[in-house]
């Protein structure tokens, strides 16, 4: 949606999550605004009057002048970004913000959950942040009072550092607890406060004026254990996720860095997870740069373990999403393929922000060969692999199970519901009877990029192997003589099974759930799929020679 400018003085406005673009806004009277989880990107956004009202818990706003302003009364945002120069009034809070110009005309008490600043910095009210980033090598930072709940980092460099200093002569960091570990700092007249320890390390010099500080190595040098990149005493498909979360950061080179399993010594980087491990663990080859490389020692290093363990991150409460796998076909021969799906979320509860998932799929030994194991993720709902998504899978298969870590490298959240996986694994040939083999996830870790902890349901699936009868469509050539179209389909679909007879046909949906059942008995047949949603669905189309299921996919323009 796109206007002039704005002008809502009363009554109520809903974007109906609808993106609006906009000269400006300008608001007044009684006006409520139920902004949703929209983007908003305008000029300018004036709304000083404190009769006024937002719902914009998940909105993002956008301010593109350098000129106009952001003028409120006490809203919350999930996100404000900055296009250029900022020009504030009013106190705001916000989950992140994104200053990418000069942050200098700010006449705001603002309260920040995330906080970047590209360019120079002046901060003349109050300032809370949980995580405050100075990424503005060269620049000037100006502080009154800074309160720190979580990090604050400064990514200035020995030719470029961040130059940070009191406000009209005084400034204030107050941090309750922790370290605040900085490099490359000019300090002057910045007071450390709160009972934290601070540190001012690498080539950062005292300009004087300063107090609370400790002018030298942030921390003594510790050990990376290559392969263990979230730092928890093991190499698994955990650590793919903190791979993910670090991915594109940069640190100093480990010196006679290698892959084996010994405590390496490296100098800490700038970051930390919020578990407290530094950085510098998902560094695992030790070249200075977290990228794809980083993941190789993982699985060189697999299931090996080491001492010191540190705290556990935060858990998000939420209703759970489900994590789910569907084996088609259901029923198979000896020495069969199965294909096992594996989903996270549904239409009816999706998946709200996150950044990667690792879990375990599981099968019985006795009833899956060892010998053969296929995986895709190009229909993964996450990302596109290679592009801005890490896929990982450790075979395990001779003890029953898959470890999988799927996660994406861009520091940014996403939401949604759908396929993660398909894996294929084949039967074993010497099963004497009709079984059932369970099939299940367990070992379930899933993050957000602020790396919170997601709650995550579970379902299970079962594959009947039945060696006492003709199963599947082992006496029919499934892909020649039993058609379906059009796939994707709209409207219907038409099956045609040939010289075979369709005795009844069973529609579900992605989850195993039955929504139709249809009595047949001819070889061609009509399924209405007009009143379907978008999504992938699955045709059990059963013969008189035996039973199989053909996948399909709903698309609504």
């Amino acid at each position: 949606m796109q206007t002039g400018n704005f002008y809502p003085k009363g009554g109520t406005f809903i974007t109906n999550n609808y993106n609006l673009t906009s000269g400006g806004i300008n608001t007044g009277g009684n006006a409520f605004l139920d902004l949703g989880t929209s983007t908003v990107s305008v000029q300018g956004f004036y709304s000083p009057s404190p009769s006024v009202t937002f719902d914009g818990d998940s909105a993002n706003i956008v301010i593109q002048s350098s000129v106009l302003s952001f003028q409120v009364n006490n809203p919350f945002f999930n996100s404000v970004t900055f296009s250029g120069n900022a020009n504030t009034q009013g106190a705001f809070s916000v989950n992140r913000l994104i200053a990418n110009g000069d942050f200098i005309n700010i006449n705001s008490l603002i309260n920040a959950g995330y906080a970047i600043f590209k360019n120079n910095v002046t901060l003349q009210f109050p300032f809370t942040g949980d995580t405050i980033v100075f990424d503005n090598p060269g620049d000037l930072v100006r502080i009154s009072n800074v309160t720190v709940n979580d990090s604050l980092i400064s990514n200035g460099t020995a030719g470029f550092p961040v130059q940070i200093e009191g406000y009209n002569g005084v400034g204030t960091i107050n941090k309750s607890g922790g370290t605040v570990c900085l490099e490359h700092v000019l300090l002057k007249d910045i007071n450390a406060t709160g009972g934290a320890q601070y540190f001012a390390g690498g080539s950062s010099v005292d300009l004087g004026g300063n107090s609370g500080w400790v002018f030298g190595p942030c921390a003594p040098l510790t050990h990376v254990w290559p392969g263990d990149a979230n730092y928890d005493l093991i190499a698994d498909n955990n650590d793919i996720l903190n791979i993910g979360l670090a991915y594109g950061y940069t640190g100093p080179v480990r010196a006679n860095a290698s892959l084996a399993w010994v405590a390496q010594p490296a100098n800490d980087w700038s970051f930390q997870f919020a578990n407290g491990a530094n950085l510098k663990h998902a560094d695992t080859d030790g070249n200075g740069v977290v990228n794809d490389d980083d993941t190789l020692a993982v699985s060189l290093n697999y299931g090996l373990t080491h001492p010191f363990r540190l705290i556990q991150q935060n858990a998000l409460t939420s209703p759970a999403p489900l994590l789910y796998v569907v084996a088609n076909p259901d029923t198979a021969n000896l020495s069969d393929t199965v294909y096992v799906d594996v989903f996270l979320g549904e239409s009816t509860l999706q998946v709200d922000s996150i950044y990667g998932i690792a879990f375990t799929l599981n099968f019985d030994t006795a009833l899956v060969t060892g010998n053969y194991l296929s995986v895709d993720y190009s229909q993964c709902w996450l990302g596109t692999p290679q592009s801005d998504l890490i896929t990982f899978h450790k075979d395990l298969l001779s003890t029953g199970s898959i470890d999988f870590a799927i996660v994406r490298n861009d520091q940014q959240n996403t939401s949604g519901f759908g396929k993660l996986a398909q894996i294929g694994v084949v039967v074993v040939d010497n099963v004497g009877a009709k079984v059932t083999t369970p099939v299940w996830v367990d070992q379930v870790n899933a993050i957000t990029a602020f790396e919170y902890q997601l709650a995550i349901a579970t379902q299970s699936d079962s594959i009947v192997i039945d060696t006492t009868g003709s199963v599947g469509f082992n006496e029919i050539n499934f892909n020649s003589e039993i058609s379906l179209f059009p796939n994707p389909a709209k409207d219907q679909i038409k099956i045609n099974a040939g010289e075979h007879i369709v005795e009844n046909i069973e529609l579900f949906d992605a989850s195993g759930r039955l929504l139709h059942y249809y009595s047949v008995n001819r070889n061609e047949f009509i399924v209405p799929v007009i009143n379907l949603q978008s999504g992938f669905y699955f045709i059990r189309i059963n013969t008189e020679k035996g039973s199989g299921y053909k996948k399909f996919e709903v698309i609504k323009q």
